[in-house]
């Protein structure tokens, strides 16, 4: 089919009316007719397509609020569709993707951020920091350690007590060379063996020095008790000496010579 310089056929063939079925001798006549029937489409405004029925009006709409559409009928201009960012929501499936650091919140509470920001910092529950020994620690119902101390005192181990011959005693002496001990918290528990040569038969005290210094108030913050080994009947007492701060056995002797006994007291550090 030759083509003219309009882009249209140059010479003239038989075609049909588009709308009547009658013959037309050129497509000129086509042409014109075909725009006739699409301007001719109900009077409406909006886009002109073809179906099967023939020539109708569309407008561009949109399936939600999320989508906005200017000039939809192409009337007052060209259609422009945008996003209607407002309308979308990140707490649902309509967005994903990375979120930007730039676009983060601002966090309160055990944790906190800057708004736009990815540093995270910790609160501060718990002013007192530190490494501690046998710590006595406060934990909240998030798992925070609140608050931290050192709790008691714990300590073990052997002194050389210092003995005071103090009365109806000739010497005295210890057993092994050392005494035990053991502190937890303010309380210490002494025990050893020691040998002592009584003057005579009759009240005999001896005097204990403490492997804790204490500074007793009152007797009752010392006791105990000294027991023979082999006289039964030889045992006594210990109780606090506060004028001296130290451990004082009491028990009446049966017999001057030397004898073993067993030492064990408890006592209050003050």
């Amino acid at each position: 089919m030759p083509i003219n310089s309009k882009g249209l056929p140059a010479q003239t063939y038989p075609v049909i009316n588009v709308s009547t079925g009658m013959m037309r001798s050129t497509w000129y006549q086509f042409f014109v007719e075909f725009a006739a029937n699409a301007l001719s489409v109900s009077g409406s405004n909006g886009l002109v397509v073809v179906t099967s029925s023939g020539f109708v009006a569309r407008v561009l709409a949109t399936g939600s609020s999320k989508i906005s559409i200017t000039n939809a009928n192409g009337v007052s201009g060209n259609p422009t569709i945008d996003v209607n960012q407002g309308n979308l929501s990140i707490g649902t499936t309509q967005l994903t993707g990375t979120l930007a650091a730039a676009q983060f919140p601002a966090l309160t509470g055990d944790i906190t951020t800057s708004a736009g920001a990815l540093t995270t910092t910790l609160a501060t529950v718990n002013a007192t920091v530190g490494s501690f020994t046998v710590s006595s620690i406060t934990v909240n119902a998030k798992g925070l350690v609140t608050a931290a101390a050192n709790g008691p005192t714990l300590a073990s181990g052997v002194y050389t007590p210092t003995l005071t011959n103090t009365t109806n005693i000739d010497s005295s002496a210890l057993v092994n060379a050392d005494f035990n001990y053991m502190r937890v918290g303010s309380t210490v528990t002494v025990s050893g063996l020691i040998t002592i040569d009584a003057t005579a038969t009759g009240n005999t005290v001896l005097g204990i020095s403490l492997p804790v210094a204490s500074n007793f108030g009152s007797s009752g913050q010392c006791a105990g008790t000294i027991s023979s080994s082999s006289v039964v009947s030889e045992c006594g007492a210990i109780s606090g000496d506060a004028g001296n701060d130290r451990a004082t056995a009491t028990f009446v002797a049966t017999t001057a010579a030397s004898q073993t006994y067993g030492v064990h007291f408890t006592y209050q550090v003050i």
